[in-house]
């Protein structure tokens, strides 16, 4: 299992939903 890049996707999900709410 490699989690590293499914934290990295994960990580990038989140802060693109946020960048999102926030502009």
């Amino acid at each position: 299992m490699n989690l590293t890049v499914f934290g990295i996707g994960y990580v990038g999900l989140v802060q693109a939903a946020v960048l999102a709410e926030v502009g």
